[in-house]
């Protein structure tokens, strides 16, 4: 369904052409994640179909916030 394969150029003027030619200038990065994106359902059905169950009333969105704020940030401090 996602190609693999990153565009080789970038085609278009303006804005969004300059932003897309960043994108397609850091495509070869060495700093990726474990799992693609691609193949994160299939590495972890039951978080998929869960935050897609939740996602319509937000309960992902806000254990996600959560998370990273209890993470990185020391907790929510209100």
């Amino acid at each position: 369904m996602c190609p693999t394969e990153p565009p080789t150029e970038v085609k278009g003027m303006g804005t969004r052409a300059t932003a897309y030619g960043h994108m397609l200038s850091i495509a070869h990065n060495p700093h990726v994640f474990a799992v693609g994106l691609q193949d994160s359902c299939g590495a972890e059905p039951l978080c998929c179909l869960s935050s897609a169950l939740g996602a319509p009333c937000g309960l992902t969105a806000c254990w996600a916030r959560q998370a990273v704020l209890d993470k990185y940030h020391g907790g929510e401090r209100s």
